[in-house]
């Protein structure tokens, strides 16, 4: 059972611009984490079944400062784009997360249609006002450096074809109260480091693919991988693994 006393959160949100499918499936195929993670963070690899559902379990082997790491983390909701707003957060009562509230009212400055849109950052709100699309993707660390560890990826869209505003926030407790005083602050620092590059690179990726990210067949990986390498491709970015060699991406196609 989850505690509460020592839990603490972080939130960063960004605007990207484009649909909420095309986002929603690049997060939910969870191999994708290895191109969004910054030096010294490295993903191993990634065992998952090929579409996470609720109630999957993803393993990952991860290596940090040089320090090895395994984590398993339960899905507890993967919820696909839809006009209805969301329920409560599965983890609401455990974590203290307030319900999907409708946004507060817009300074009155930016209250008219032609308004210049909410700056893009931390603090971006752009979404918020008149939401027509909601996702979101609940993940929960069942084995992980911390006692207590919740990724809820929120996505909000305020018109059909976007933008749309995605928001992380995490919700973690360290297994100790001294590891907590020795090392939260150096903690916060590196997530915050993390989720900055993550969703910088999320953005440039998802905003320079030129065509629709769908999925004509859901229920196949190797589908819906091919729409995830070709959206990363149409931008002109190339991963690849450490042992591959000059020739590896004609290889690999």
């Amino acid at each position: 059972m989850l505690c509460c006393a020592a839990v603490e959160t972080y939130e960063r949100s960004v605007i990207i611009r484009t649909a909420v499918g095309k986002v929603f499936d690049f997060f939910r195929y969870t191999p994708n984490i290895r191109h969004l993670a910054p030096f010294p963070f490295r993903v191993l690899d990634v065992r998952m079944p090929p579409l996470p559902e609720a109630g999957a379990r993803t393993e990952m082997d991860v290596r940090t400062w040089g320090l090895f790491q395994r984590w398993t983390l339960l899905c507890k909701e993967m919820r696909e784009p839809s006009r209805d707003p969301l329920p409560p957060h599965p983890l609401a009562q455990a974590l203290r997360i307030a319900a999907d509230s409708p946004p507060a009212p817009a300074p009155a400055a930016a209250a008219s249609p032609s308004a210049a849109p909410a700056p893009e950052g931390p603090s971006a709100t752009g979404c918020n006002v008149h939401v027509a699309f909601r996702a979101r993707i609940i993940m929960q660390a069942e084995f992980s450096p911390f006692r207590v560890w919740v990724h809820t990826l929120t996505l909000r869209e305020a018109a059909e074809g976007g933008p749309v505003e995605l928001t992380d926030r995490v919700d973690y407790e360290h297994r100790s109260g001294v590891t907590s005083l020795l090392l939260g602050a150096l903690v916060r620092g590196e997530m915050d480091r993390l989720y900055t590059f993550r969703q910088g690179r999320a953005k440039r990726i998802l905003e320079g693919a030129s065509k629709p990210h769908t999925l004509s067949s859901r229920d196949e990986e190797s589908q819906h991988k091919a729409n995830a390498v070709r959206i990363l491709s149409e931008n002109e970015v190339r991963f690849r693994e450490t042992d591959a060699s000059p020739g590896g991406d004609k290889a690999r196609r």
